[in-house]
Parts: structure tokens; sequence; C-alpha cells
């Protein structure tokens, strides 16, 4: 995995290897967003996959390079003042806060366009995969913005947990579902074998989004390199808190509810909804909701390749999204 990610790291950087244009700070801009200490899962999932088939993964790197921009692109305008308002990003000062607020904007619609002309420009591949990957990326780009769009109108709303599972499944399984079509469509396999990576990928999104809630309310602020204040500040619709609300007693609850969309909410405050969260159970229901999710994505893996070392390959991805702790 770490010899993956350094390939997918070196590549990043070669493809904004541009000097001296009229619209370098566009460049730049790109460069100073995708050159991070980024856990590139996604892309890291279609090599993983790639491998998974005894096949050379240099066929695959490029593609996963323009999975990668897209969920860089979509980090960018997610931290945007109109929308998060975030102040860091992978450890570092986000991209309207290095950068005027224009060019953060800019530089999200160039990767997402960099990342289509990226997939049309592949050569080791045929004219109808070619096609194929530019359908699932537009598709999958398509169905991230859908999630984002529940999140943000969702803010310090009531949602029932179907509209939740909708917006965790298009914001942030999306593009792990675009990682593994990639793969397939790079590998040329079945319909059946299709069926089970993308149910497997699904699983994936939602044992890395409960991990990312988790992670969000009690991780230490250095080591996730972004405000654990976030998410409270705004009151986002999370899988943690949501069934908080469900376990806890009434009067945690009324605290819970004051305190969770308060936007001047402090660390203080914070600390008080931890201690909430503990006392109630929801860490428990969490790790096991990722247990039960992992069994059932490791199963479908299982149904893809019968190989026992490949199917390690693609479990050590499983593991990393429920246990990561960045």
């Amino acid at each position: 995995m770490i010899e993956y990610k350094k390939i997918i790291d070196k590549r990043l950087i070669e493809l904004f290897n541009k000097k001296d244009l009229p619209y370098q700070i566009l460049i730049d801009a790109a460069l100073y967003a995708v050159d991070t200490t980024a856990k590139r899962i996604r892309p890291l999932l279609i090599l993983s996959c790639v491998k998974s088939y005894d096949q050379d993964i240099s066929i695959a790197i490029d593609p996963a390079c323009a999975i990668e921009l897209v969920h860089t692109y979509s980090l960018i305008h997610d931290d945007l003042p109109c929308m998060d308002d975030d102040d860091f990003r992978r450890g570092k000062p986000t991209l309207h806060k290095k950068y005027p607020e224009w060019v953060a904007v800019l530089t999200g619609d160039y990767l997402l366009s960099y990342a289509f002309e990226i997939v049309l420009n592949i050569k080791n591949l045929s004219e109808k995969q070619i096609l194929e990957l530019a359908r699932t990326l537009s598709k999958n780009s398509c169905n991230l913005l859908a999630g984002q769009t529940v999140d943000l109108v969702s803010e310090n709303k009531k949602i029932d947990f179907e509209t939740l599972n909708f917006m965790h499944l298009n914001k942030t399984a999306s593009l792990f579902v675009a990682a593994i079509d990639f793969a397939a469509i790079i590998l040329n396999l079945d319909s059946k074998k299709r069926e089970n990576l993308n149910i497997f990928a699904k699983k994936l999104g939602f044992i890395f989004q409960i991990q990312d809630d988790i992670l969000g309310a009690f991780a230490d602020e250095k080591k996730l390199g972004k405000s654990t204040l976030s998410d409270m500040r705004e009151g986002k619709n999370i899988i943690l808190i949501y069934k908080a609300k469900e376990l806890v007693t009434k009067g945690d609850l009324v605290v819970l509810e004051k305190l969770w969309g308060l936007q001047s909410a402090k660390i203080s405050d914070l600390k008080k909804v931890r201690e909430i969260v503990k006392k109630c159970g929801v860490l428990f229901w969490c790790e096991k909701e990722k247990r039960r999710l992992s069994e059932k994505a490791k199963g479908h893996i299982k149904n893809v390749t019968a190989d026992l070392y490949y199917q390690g390959i693609l479990e050590e991805v499983v593991d990393f999204a429920g246990n990561r702790q960045n």
C-alpha cells in the first residue's frame, strides 16, 4: 500500500509539472492542493483491485489519479466560505486561505475538468473502455454533488435515516464506487463480478463515513489535519449524532440538540458532546456497525477472486478505512 501511494503521489506531481504559463497561479494552486499527506484511498483502491487480478498496475495509474483529482476538487469546494468554511485541510491551510477565494473556485473547476482530460487521453485502453471510464466518472461526480447538496440543505434540520443514507451513499461512497468501476472496466470484468465489486465499494464508503464521523468529533486536531469543531458548529447530520439522539436520555438530548449546531461552539462544548456520546453507547454501536459492514464487504471480495493473497489486498483497504486515525 505504501509503495502504491508513492507511485500515485509521484504521478500527481508530474501531472502539474508546468512552468511559466500566463495562468501559472492556477497550476501552482492545483499543485498545492494535490501535494499533501492525503491517504489516497480511492486511487489505492483501483490499484489494489487491478493487482488482485495479477495485472500490471501501470495501466491503472492515470485513471487512479483522475479519481483523486475529482476527490480533491470536491474538498476544495467543500471548504469554501459559502459551504463548510473550513480553515485547514490535510494539515495545512485550505486553498482559499492560501490563495484568493476566486483561485480556489477556479482550481476546483480545473481539477474536475483535467480529470476528464486525463481519462480521455489514456493510451493503453480501448476507445470503448475510455468512453466507459468517462461515463462512470461523470455519473459518480454528479452523484457526489447530489450528496453534497443534501448535506448542505440538511444542516440543523431533522432528517430521516433514509435521507442520511442517501447523503452518505452519494457524497462519500460515490467515488469509491467510481474507483471500483474504473478497475472493473480496466480489467474487463463480467457483470456478476462488477456487481459484487459495486456492493463492496458501497459498504466500504459507509465504513469510511462512520470512521470519519468518529474522528470528526474525537480525533486529535493535529493528527486529523482539520478542526474537530467544524461539523458541530454547522449542525451536520452525521451518523454518530443521529444514532446518539436515539440512545441518549431526555436530559442529554436537550443538551445535545442545544450544542450541536451552535455556531459559537467552543472546545468546552465539544467536550460535553463527547461525554454524552460516550455515555449513551453510540461509539459501541459504530464499532459494531463497522464490523458488520466489513464482514459484508469482505464477503463480496470472495465472490470476485478466490485467491487468498489477492483477497487480502482488498481486505487491507477495508481494514484501513475503518481504523484510520486521520
